[in-house]
């Protein structure tokens, strides 16, 4: 906690202590940690006639009145794994560290879309085919663009399904001419595809369009880079002869019950924000999200078996399979405090981590 005033003294404590702890003076700093663990984890201080309430994981920058006539920034940020609290009178350094802080318009943007990815794993020793990996897009979707966002969106199933349906029926009759579409509100249909709209409520943009097989984001600024991997649908197939499950991994569709009010999702989404801000060396994850749909799994034995060989069919010499065996040996009587007392991987505070909840049906054949 960082006092950077001329005369006002900061009083602080743990907001769930009946009085506050302790006191700083102007021009001065504290390392603070909680008195009681058990407690509230809320940093509760007093200057001049203003109080407030900060939590360890809440960034806040704000302009607070202490009396009638007097205003203090206060700021509250990571530096590293530390929150950092600084109350200041001084604007300029509130503007510097805000413009550190804040969310930033990219610089840099860089967009990988691809339509169709298709990968067929052979074994040369073997001279077969062990599996083909399919990625593929959406059907069709129909799109929106409001004038207050720059970006299309996916409309609900609902509604795509009937304005794809009523799309089709359009262009069937080889038209000249535009057509208004009754569905929740007026639609405008072109008989080139373009300048479609909706025109009641409000005029908004339409487009019909699919979602990329993959779609692979990347942007940064000054102090953050933010990632984003979209795999609409994968489909895992088994091309040894005789197998007993054609398609090993593939997504379910979710019941219509459940899709049709709501946009067609991908069935990988995994969206990243890293912040550089600061002098630590520690990696600062601001935002970490993995949404992964249901899936169908289905394994045999001797589809297992041919990956394996696909992948670790390696020829190791005689006279080197002992000492590998020997190293292997070691690494299993290693003990932790030893392997981690020499770790040197890079640290990292992640401030949001969420991963959905995976649902997996699994079916094994093991004879």
């Amino acid at each position: 906690m960082i006092n950077h005033t001329k005369e006002e003294i900061i009083e602080y404590g743990q907001s769930s202590l009946s009085e506050l702890e302790d006191c700083l003076q102007p021009n001065k700093a504290v390392l603070y940690t909680w008195a009681d663990p058990t407690g509230s984890r809320k940093l509760k201080w007093r200057c001049g006639n203003r109080i407030e309430e900060i939590a360890p994981k809440e960034d806040k920058m704000e302009i607070l009145s202490v009396d009638p006539r007097k205003a203090v920034y206060l700021m509250s940020f990571y530096e590293g794994l530390q929150r950092i609290v600084l109350i200041t009178e001084d604007e300029n350094v509130f503007k510097l560290t805000y413009e550190s802080v804040k969310a930033e318009l990219a610089e840099q943007e860089i967009i990988l879309s691809l339509q169709d990815v298709g990968i067929s794993l052979v074994n040369n020793f073997t001279r077969q085919e062990v599996s083909y990996i399919g990625i593929t897009s959406s059907d069709v979707v129909w799109e929106t663009k409001p004038k207050k966002k720059s970006r299309w969106r996916p409309m609900s199933v609902k509604q795509i399904e009937k304005l794809e349906q009523e799309f089709r029926d359009y262009c069937d009759t080889s038209p000249s001419e535009n057509k208004i579409v009754e569905l929740d509100s007026n639609v405008c249909l072109t008989p080139n595809g373009m300048n479609m709209k909706i025109q009641q409520p409000n005029e908004i943009p339409i487009r019909r369009n699919y979602l990329p097989a993959l779609k692979v984001e990347y942007s940064s600024s000054a102090h953050q880079k933010s990632f984003r991997i979209q795999i609409y649908r994968i489909q895992i197939q088994n091309q040894i002869p005789g197998a007993i499950f054609p398609f090993v991994f593939y997504p379910i569709k979710p019941p219509k019950s459940i899709t049709l009010d709501s946009a067609p999702k991908p069935f990988t989404d995994v969206s990243i924000v890293m912040r550089t801000a600061g002098h630590s060396q520690i990696s600062h994850v601001k935002y970490f999200k993995v949404l992964i749909q249901e899936m169908d799994l289905r394994l045999d034995l001797g589809f297992l078996y041919a990956v394996v060989e696909f992948f670790t069919h390696t020829d190791v010499p005689s006279d080197q399979e002992l000492q590998l065996f020997k190293k292997d040996v070691e690494s299993l009587q290693e003990e932790l405090m030893s392997v981690s007392s020499m770790d040197t991987s890079q640290i990292s505070l992640y401030e949001y981590f969420h991963i959905s909840p995976i649902k997996v049906f699994l079916f094994h054949i093991i004879d």
